[in-house]
């Protein structure tokens, strides 16, 4: 049980706890099911296998506690998810930019410790990528059963400028080969599902980018105008309107900006005759 806001926040800032909460064992075991599995164990008879799925039980799925840990989340809006078709998945607070399989496995054929040796080929694959990516493998299947079904997820971090669709399935099918392999026997996949690359960014960096060409725009019809100068020769026609015969003002001779004392000076220099570029004594 997570008793402040930091020690959740410490752990969740993890490549796993960001992601999903199996891996956090035994320490916070919000699932498990003590009748379940002692009415299970007269189902299965290989005790290496009976313990490997009992050990899978901790994986912290079930939506009541789901429920409580996502209180403590804020999830993205919208317009800052980086991909098309972000996917919900089990585990997970809010939507995610990647790709969901949920596929079936006979564990009478797998390997022993599946999960422990395909989360360390998948940890090794993902060191590849600078954890700009990850892979949740979980399994879903509440009871324990020779066919279990597992939720596997490859997903990108969403603080990426850019989804890569391309690389998301790379990894899973990478990923695939590695059940695969310790499976030793065919996997059968139950659904898909995958987001898609965003058209053009995301829209909070579409407006952004309207924006800075708005500006750039702007300024380079203002430079071909001459609007800066103008602007100059108003501000000053202002002040010399506006400034008492007393006060010091702002004149403005081959774009220096100077201080007069008088408006003399500058009766010139608010004219629009070329000739005039000289400070007239009074």
């Amino acid at each position: 049980e997570f008793e402040t806001q930091s020690s959740f926040d410490q752990f969740y800032g993890t490549t796993e706890g960001f992601f999903q909460w199996e891996k956090a064992g035994r320490k916070v075991k919000f699932s498990n099911n003590t009748i379940l599995v002692y009415y299970s164990l007269k189902t299965i008879t290989d005790d290496e296998l009976r313990n490997d799925l009992i050990l899978e039980e901790d994986s912290n799925l079930a939506e009541e506690y789901m429920e409580e840990i996502c209180s403590f989340i804020n999830c993205d809006n919208d317009y800052e998810i980086i991909c098309l078709n972000p996917i919900s998945v089990k585990g997970h607070c809010c939507q995610i930019c990647g790709k969901s399989i949920i596929l079936e496995l006979d564990r009478r054929k797998s390997k022993k410790q599946l999960m422990y040796f395909a989360s360390i080929r998948m940890n090794d694959k993902i060191k590849l990528y600078n954890n700009s990516y990850g892979i949740s493998f979980a399994r879903t299947t509440s009871n324990l059963t020779y066919k279990p079904t597992y939720q596997l997820v490859v997903f990108q971090a969403n603080n990426s400028l850019i989804y890569n669709q391309t690389i998301i399935e790379s990894i899973a099918n990478d990923t695939l080969s590695i059940l695969d392999d310790l499976s030793e026997s065919t996997i059968k996949i139950i659904s898909e599902n995958a987001s898609k690359n965003i058209i053009f960014w995301s829209r909070k960096r579409v407006i952004l980018l309207i924006v800075l060409f708005l500006i750039i725009l702007l300024t380079y019809i203002a430079y071909k105008l001459n609007l800066f100068e103008k602007l100059k020769k108003y501000i000053i026609r202002f002040i010399y309107n506006n400034v008492p015969e007393e006060n010091f003002i702002i004149r403005y001779t081959n774009d220096n900006v100077n201080i007069s004392k008088t408006k003399d000076e500058t009766i010139c220099l608010l004219s629009d005759d070329e000739e005039c570029n000289t400070v007239k004594n009074a």
